[in-house]
């Protein structure tokens, strides 16, 4: 069967069919066994009589059929002879049987009159027996009847590598029945036994040493001597009826601690773990019982229980420190001031997808991983009550941020300050991307200077406005990291793509927001949507592109230089509009500000410059506005700069150059920070945000 690669399952259905002809009689198949019952040494000679029997006819109560008969009255040189001239008669009657049914369907396509009923057999009775063992459903060659598929399976999973490879499409069927974007929700549930048995104790945890039965039934120190066993099917509802019941007072103290301990930071009682003997007392027995008491009274509501605790003066103090109360309580037993607290990781990296405007607040689901991309390389932006816990394979940013082990239950979980956390805020795609996104808010760019953007990005990130030391710092830094040239990253193409305007001081570009790139449209946008209804049809094309509506809102195709050099820049701006005042095109260098411009309206207009020294680093912006209005100001420019031998007079072509139609591309995952960017991914790091205070 492995040198044939025949399927065991076929095999099978075969061998049977064979078995059986052996004690049942069967006039195509019986011979076969007749033929196989010789020993392989000197075949021919003892396959002599069983021939001659053949060719005479044979015993007339086991008749043969007429056409094997004759194909196997010479006496064969082996078995494999046997077996290729049973295959010969297989095909043939095989084939008869598709040439009949063809010539029953050309017929009736012909529309011919006397046309018979569809044929059910060969005509000739010899030819018909032969093709019923390939076709008949009784047949070991027809596999599709309900018990041979099932035996089929039977089999396949009894072997090792066929069960391995049914293990492992079965879980690829599960993983697509639980995980497909398409897969219905679904909760997972445990069924209980239908027949519930009680355990036994295992003396000194022998498990080959039963001690006496132990019934189902709940904490004697809790329910008393009188307690009965559980009798509704496994207990399991029950014993959730008695640890919920209001005359058990440990559950509700518990989760009052825990509610507590949620939000100060540290339980009434220290020990979330142990309530026993060797526990720690509550600080504050009195209020424990209250929260107790008036969380079953609201009907087991944490959501009111949580209420309760933060409509309290106790929640709403200060963490400002007191030395005078510091002195006499320095662990703050006596709650007079607020916990300083690091937020959760699921907490933090919520707020910081909430501040990006990108938290997915769609609920339920199934769980995703937070830790890696997706197929279309994005990471999930669902709540982090979402993510994918995978117990064997726990993603590091989870550990590095105090995350629970999700093997045991944890009543609180550690607080630890360790490198990685920082590192994690510093590098991790999911902080940068965010300070991006950040920046890329429309409400933030719609405001009309750097010191209201500023100041929302304090509002944004910190809930409060920036401190003047703080807006002048900022002002400070982004004025110097713009006019500071720095080349593209290695691997980074030279041109990049944003939104912008000039600052009428310098004569230079004063702000500019790099774009979103859409491949559904290859286009260069402001927003995911065209029109936007703060920049109408903004975009950037590789040929050309749409202003937006405002003069804040010119398109920016820049070019940063990767060495000091000499170059020429060409090109032509063109407008076709109609109901337009045209558009406004100027050449923009960061060394001295506008170099040409030049306006377009229903023509085209040549900006070049003949000779230009630059630096690695600087950059030459190709800027266009919509003038006064900003509709109908579809424009095309196709810049081309070419790099000239300063060495020759006068200078010359040295035949490398960049274009921007040509370099036209998608942006890469190489790409270094913008000023505004940077900014934000800064207030992203600092402990006002990942502390609550």
């Amino acid at each position: 069967m492995q040198r044939r690669n025949l399927l065991p399952a076929v095999a099978a259905g075969w061998k049977d069919a064979l078995d059986k002809a052996k004690t049942t009689h069967h006039p195509v198949l019986s011979v076969w066994n007749d033929f196989a019952a010789l020993p392989a040494t000197n075949f021919l000679k003892t396959a002599t009589p069983v021939a001659l029997r053949l060719r005479t006819g044979g015993d007339i109560n086991k008749p043969v059929n007429p056409v094997v008969a004759r194909a196997l009255a010479s006496p064969p040189g082996s078995i494999a002879v046997v077996a290729t001239n049973l295959a010969r008669l297989f095909n043939d009657a095989n084939t008869r049987w598709f040439q009949t049914v063809s010539l029953h369907e050309s017929r009736k396509r012909s529309g011919s009159t006397n046309l018979a009923s569809a044929p059910t057999g060969l005509s000739d009775a010899a030819q018909e027996e032969i093709r019923r063992v390939i076709y008949d459903t009784a047949s070991p060659a027809y596999l599709f009847t309900e018990e041979k598929v099932e035996a089929s399976l039977q089999r396949l999973r009894n072997m090792g590598d066929s069960r391995n490879r049914q293990q492992e499409l079965a879980r690829a069927v599960e993983n697509i029945r639980t995980s497909h974007p398409g897969a219905p929700p679904r909760a997972v549930v445990l069924n209980d036994s239908p027949q519930p048995r009680d355990s036994y104790v295992f003396i000194k945890g022998n498990r080959a040493s039963r001690g006496p039965n132990a019934p189902r039934q709940f904490l004697e120190i809790l329910s008393g001597e009188n307690r009965a066993p559980f009798r509704d099917g496994s207990g399991r509802l029950e014993l959730a009826k008695e640890i919920a019941s209001p005359d058990n007072p440990l559950t509700a103290r518990v989760m009052g601690n825990r509610v507590w301990l949620h939000q100060f930071g540290e339980g009434l009682v220290r020990t979330p773990n142990d309530f026993g003997l060797r526990s720690e007392p509550p600080t504050h027995p009195e209020l424990l019982d209250y929260l107790a008491w008036q969380f079953m009274e609201s009907g087991w509501s944490v959501k009111k229980l949580q209420k309760l605790i933060m409509l309290s003066h106790a929640w709403q103090q200060s963490s400002e420190d007191n030395p005078r109360f510091a002195q006499v309580d320095p662990e703050n037993r006596w709650l007079w001031q607020q916990h300083r607290r690091r937020l959760e990781f699921e907490a933090l990296r919520d707020t910081i997808l909430h501040i990006g405007g990108k938290l997915d607040f769609k609920m339920g689901g199934p769980a995703e991983p937070l830790d890696r991309p997706d197929r279309e390389g994005e990471y999930s932006d669902r709540r982090s009550v979402y993510g994918l816990v995978d117990r064997a394979s726990l993603p590091n940013m989870f550990g590095a941020f105090d995350f629970a082990n999700p093997d045991i239950s944890t009543g609180q979980r550690n607080n630890t300050i360790v490198p990685q956390q920082a590192l994690f805020m510093m590098n991790s795609p999911l902080v940068i991307e965010q300070a991006r996104n950040t920046v890329q808010r429309g409400d933030l760019k719609s405001l009309p200077n750097d010191m209201e953007r500023v100041k929302m990005l304090y509002r944004l990130i910190y809930s409060r406005p920036p401190t003047d030391t703080e807006l002048k710092l900022a002002l400070n830094y982004l004025f110097s990291e713009m006019n500071s040239p720095k080349g593209p990253l290695p691997g980074q193409p030279p041109w990049e793509y944003g939104l912008g305007s000039l600052d009428s001081r310098t004569g230079r570009v004063g702000t500019f927001w790099p774009l979103l790139y859409s491949p559904q449209s290859r286009f260069y946008q402001a927003s995911p949507r065209i029109p936007d209804s703060r920049a109408g049809y903004f975009h950037l094309s590789a040929n050309g592109g749409h202003p937006g509506l405002m003069l804040t809102q010119s398109t920016i195709r820049r070019w940063t230089a990767l060495d000091d050099m000499m170059v020429s820049i060409e090109g032509a701006l063109a407008h076709t509009g109609q109901n337009s005042d045209g558009v406004q095109g100027q050449i923009v260098f960061s060394g001295a500000g506008s170099l040409v411009r030049g306006v377009a309206l229903r023509n085209e207009v040549s900006l070049a410059v003949p000779r230009l020294m630059v630096r690695a680093g600087d950059t030459i912006d190709f800027v266009v506005d919509g003038r006064a209005g900003g509709v109908n100001d579809t424009f095309t420019w196709a810049a081309i700069i070419k790099q000239l031998d300063a060495t020759k007079t006068p200078p010359a072509a040295t035949g490398k150059q960049w274009n921007s139609q040509r370099d036209f591309a998608a942006p890469t995952s190489a790409r270094r920070l913008y000023p505004w960017e940077k900014l934000a991914q800064v207030l992203l790091e600092t402990n006002e945000l990942t502390f609550v205070n």
